[in-house]
């Protein structure tokens, strides 16, 4: 056996077996937020440039004991940034010193930031936006959520006017009506198919905050409600 540890010696000396785990820190990075211990997750992909959003309405109440099933992740929205309709797509991630389970991401373009800091809890997640104008001059900053997969309209406004532009439904796999997520504190911007935005209007050093909801069980008549809640 000696001649072994002989070999492994010279090898290790020489640099030739080195390990590498580059790759494990590479993007997406993800993050589960949630209450400790419970049963309502949401699963947070952070790369250069967006956050994605990824959750279920599955859970394993109807399984048989002792089998393993993963609950089939159902619904991913990405969340990025624009600075006077330009797409930003340098941004930095970092958890809580503290430990918690929250994201705090920081999207920098021209003129200034969006800072996206999310948590959750059993009722879903949120995420609190603060905006900033770091430039001399105006800039319009804007967050887009954009349903991934699938064909169906999502923005209620883009098949009626009437209806709440600054939300996402679900039109399919669920009821239809159901609320994926939803924007607010800025003005609702323009309705596309699959995803809603939400700007803001900053002037020279000025600082703005915005909300992203994703509630665990909302439907389309709660909004209102919803809106009204500090």
């Amino acid at each position: 056996m000696r001649w072994v540890w002989t070999v492994l010696v010279v090898l290790a000396a020489a640099g030739a077996e080195r390990v590498d785990y580059g790759w494990a820190f590479a993007p997406p990075h993800r993050i589960t937020v949630g209450k400790p211990g419970g049963s309502v997750k949401t699963l947070l992909d952070a790369e250069p440039g967006s956050v994605t959003i990824a959750w279920t309405y599955d859970d394993l109440r109807g399984t048989p004991a002792a089998v393993w099933k993963a609950p089939r992740i159902q619904w991913r929205v990405r969340v990025g940034v624009l600075v006077d309709g330009a797409t930003v797509r340098e941004s930095v991630w970092v958890r809580p010193a503290e430990g918690w389970p929250v994201l705090d991401t920081v999207f920098r373009g021209t003129g200034g930031s969006v800072r996206l800091e999310m948590a959750g809890s059993d009722a879903g997640a949120v995420g609190r936006l603060t905006l900033r104008n770091t430039d001399s001059r105006p800039h319009r900053f804007a967050v887009r959520c954009e349903v991934q997969g699938g064909w169906v309209a999502h923005n209620p406004a883009w098949i009626n006017a009437n209806r709440d532009g600054g939300a996402l439904l679900a039109m399919q796999y669920d009821r239809a009506d159901r609320v994926l997520l939803f924007l607010a504190g800025g003005k609702v911007g323009a309705a596309a198919k699959k995803s809603s935005s939400m700007e803001w209007e900053l002037a020279a050093g000025e600082t703005a905050q915005g909300w992203l909801v994703r509630p665990q069980e909302a439907y389309e008549s709660d909004l209102p409600a919803m809106r009204a809640r500090d």
